[in-house]
């Protein structure tokens, strides 16, 4: 499986629109989002380069600190045959990726990744 960054709003509503979902996974709410300040990415899993699941994560910065948040999600694609198993496959690596940047960023400030978190 992959996990990809998705810039495109075309590919993201398409899904989203294909899928069981809320106004909190549209492009329009993370563009919302990103205009209160708070940074943005939508991620897609992909097997065998079909989307399999999206997921809207948005950075909120509180006095308590900061963290991931994921309203609302991920959308696993619903027309899938075994949708259970396909949402365990889609969550456990996007979770563990997750888990990376965040011990990257702990780790070294200068990867990649910390522009992400900035």
């Amino acid at each position: 499986m992959d996990i990809k960054l998705i810039n495109d709003k075309s590919v993201w509503e398409s899904f989203v629109i294909g899928n069981d979902n809320t106004f909190l996974h549209s492009f329009s709410w993370g563009e919302f989002n990103r205009s209160l300040g708070n940074k943005i990415w939508r991620f897609g899993v992909y097997k065998n380069n079909t989307l399999i699941a999206v997921y809207l994560v948005i950075k909120i910065k509180a006095k308590r600190g900061s963290f991931l948040f994921v309203p609302h999600g991920p959308i696993i694609d619903k027309r899938q045959k075994d949708h259970e198993v396909l949402n365990n496959e889609a969550e456990m690596p996007f979770i563990e990726f997750l888990n990376q940047i965040t011990l990257w960023q702990q780790l070294d400030s200068h990867t990649s990744f910390s522009q992400w978190f900035e």
